[in-house]
């Protein structure tokens, strides 16, 4: 419902969401037309605090991440055909009442392609920029 529906809250000009599913190239734009793409993540998560109460329970982690994948596309000239991003990022997750809450900001820094770059806002738009992505549920 926040991201299907044309006019959804998560799809409006400004707000950097990455729908969870596809390869999870967290640097790269959403619309981004490819016909196949395979793709590796790989990412380190420290635990900064967790907390409980009567509301539930939640933990705060911060992560550093790389992915890398294989793409074609029949739309775009893809001759180097690897993608690949690096960055870091802040996970909250927990359970407010009874509902489980998975939010992830994360911070794609490093791109290769930065003419398919998603995650503007910050400034800059080189392959080395800072940028914003958010994502709400766990990748796995």
């Amino acid at each position: 419902d926040l991201f299907r529906p044309r006019q959804a809250l998560l799809k409006q000009r400004g707000i950097n969401y990455l729908p969870l599913g596809g390869a999870g190239l967290r640097g790269y734009r959403i619309d981004t037309p490819l016909d196949g793409v395979g793709a590796v993540n790989g990412e380190f998560v420290q635990r900064l605090v967790s907390t409980r109460g009567r509301w539930g329970r939640a933990t705060f982690s911060f992560s550093i991440f790389g992915d890398a994948g294989v793409a074609s596309s029949k739309s775009l000239d893809l001759s180097g055909t690897t993608l690949a991003d690096a960055g870091a990022g802040l996970i909250a997750r927990g359970r407010l009442y009874d509902r489980d809450v998975n939010v992830r900001l994360d911070a794609p820094i490093l791109v290769n392609r930065n003419g398919l770059a998603g995650g503007g806002g910050l400034g800059g738009n080189g392959s080395f920029a800072p940028r914003w992505v958010i994502t709400v549920g766990d990748w796995w």
